[in-house]
């Protein structure tokens, strides 16, 4: 799953998560936090935007999801099936119904999976399954003690292979709204 690239590129390694992502789906692998450590080469060609609250986040990602042309990868702790859930919601199954590829890893706590959460997000995620949104939870494996408890916090999106996002902000209307 891991390559070493060229000399050229300071002995970096590269791995693609997709296979390990697939047979997750499928059932037979789990996905661990190793897998969601993307491992990047180093450069120079880049810039940073610190964007101060939600007054200035919410509409900068928006924007740029809705401008995406190729790709979005969303890495995301808290998501609710409340009023933003559902807009942000519907705003990626656009993207995929026209043609971008969509890709949601939500942490299954975080997610609000169960029915015991005033906004639980199944029929939210059955909504992005159905619509051509690729969708796998990160789920802490209970069988571990030190990890009955481990969730998944981090929070960022990749638009395009080009933008990303970083933040504490999850797709829940208090984070919008608060």
């Amino acid at each position: 799953l891991c390559e070493r690239l060229g000399p050229g590129e300071a002995g970096a390694v590269t791995c693609d998560l997709l296979p390990r992502l697939k047979l997750f789906v499928e059932g037979s692998a789990p996905v661990t936090p190793e897998d969601l450590a993307l491992n990047f080469v180093e450069t120079g060609n880049n810039a940073l935007l610190p964007l101060r609250d939600r007054g200035e986040f919410w509409p900068s990602l928006v924007k740029d999801l809705r401008d995406a042309r190729s790709s979005i990868h969303i890495q995301v702790f808290g998501m609710q099936a409340d009023d933003w859930g559902w807009e942000l919601a519907r705003l990626l199954a656009g993207k995929a119904g026209s043609g971008v590829k969509v890709r949601i890893v939500a942490d299954q706590a975080g997610a609000r999976m169960t029915t015991l959460s005033k906004h639980a997000s199944r029929k939210l995620f059955e909504y992005y399954r159905d619509s051509g949104v690729e969708v796998v939870f990160f789920k802490a494996k209970s069988a571990d003690f030190r990890n009955i408890y481990h969730f998944d916090h981090r929070k960022y999106a990749i638009i395009d292979g080009r933008i990303a996002y970083n933040t504490g902000y999850t797709f829940e209307t208090h984070m919008k709204e608060e």
